[in-house]
């Protein structure tokens, strides 16, 4: 019998979900293809969603959409996600799995231990995704290929709920990541949020100095890419930036304390060199690893194949060798 699956929010991450689950082969999981059933605040994008084929039906309302399911993935903001927890709540099967998609796993996980019943497991999920944000005209079928999903069980997860996540995460092409909440949210904060809160310290502090008129004549690449984050949505920066408070707290401290450190270095030539290198074999390393790698899955795919020519390489990138050992295939 084929899964129940529920998506509530049809964003970007909603719609390419309903895409990516709907489309697959009907031997991609045990029951089969499994039946999209998609909610929305907005009308309009519900019928949106309907016409682009992301669900197989739409939900008159939140409560209709899970009556059946066996997954819930709600596609919202956190700042939504207490509403959206308490209205669904009684609707709820008993033993559904119920996951999010946000980037913030610790306090999702608290909401969904007081406002969720405990006849259901909750496993919190984060696709990590060039460009998460977007809406409904913004979903693709090959979004998740390839991608890491971090997978973060609630505290009464069954443990059979975390392999139903993880078997729709394989059957849509992406590699399930399991990872602790705090963790998650200390790492995120890290390679996320505290690139875009240092682009907003730069810019904010260019402004408060003076000149940034005169100044903007002699502004260059340099200061481009650094700001590259600011092209997001501020709005959304900004709600996760405070919806990952804690852990990004840590992670900014920690930051200013190294630029104080570098400060006191600049009169020292020698000691502001070294950590001019050390920081760079450090990004050189990090920009020769494969994207999307989880811990130790590089070491039995082997190193890339070398492209016939150059020009192919140019063009097509580099094929890499399959893994000799078959325990390289499990993800």
């Amino acid at each position: 019998m084929p899964q129940q699956i529920t998506i509530l929010g049809l964003n970007k991450i909603g719609a390419s979900l309903g895409l990516a689950l709907g489309t697959l082969e009907p031997q991609a999981l045990p029951g089969g293809r499994p039946v999209i059933t998609g909610w929305d605040r907005d009308r309009r994008v519900l019928s949106e969603a309907r016409g682009r084929l992301a669900i197989d039906r739409a939900a008159r309302d939140a409560a209709d959409a899970v009556r059946d399911a066996d997954v819930v993935f709600a596609c919202v903001p956190l700042a939504e996600l207490a509403e959206l927890f308490t209205s669904i709540a009684p609707h709820l099967r008993h033993g559904a799995v119920v996951a999010d998609t946000g980037a913030a796993k610790a306090p999702v996980i608290e909401l969904a231990r007081q406002h969720l019943p405990t006849s259901v497991s909750f496993v919190g999920s984060h696709p990590i995704l060039e460009q998460p944000d977007g809406s409904v005209q913004d979903a693709r079928l090959d979004l998740f290929r390839d991608a890491i999903i971090c997978l973060v069980p609630g505290v009464a997860a069954r443990p059979d709920a975390l392999e139903v996540l993880a078997a729709l995460v394989r059957a849509i092409g992406a590699k399930p990541y399991y990872i602790d909440a705090a963790e998650h949210d200390a790492y995120i904060a890290g390679v996320e949020q505290l690139p875009l809160l240092l682009s907003v310290g730069l810019m904010e502090t260019l402004r408060r100095s003076g000149g940034w008129r005169e100044m903007q004549a002699l502004a260059g690449a340099r200061l481009r890419d650094v700001t590259l984050p600011l092209l997001g949505d501020p709005a959304r920066g900004s709600a996760a930036c405070a919806d990952n408070s804690a852990a990004l707290r840590q992670r900014l401290d920690a930051l200013i304390g190294v630029l104080i450190e570098l400060r006191d270095q600049l009169d020292r030539r020698e000691a502001l060199e070294t950590v001019f290198d050390t920081a760079h074999a450090l990004h050189a390393r990090w920009l020769e690893t494969r994207p999307h790698m989880r811990p130790g899955e590089e070491d039995f795919l082997g190193p890339p194949i070398e492209p016939v020519s150059p020009l192919r390489g140019m063009f097509f990138g580099q094929r890499r060798r399959k893994p000799d050992d078959p325990g390289a295939r499990r993800r």
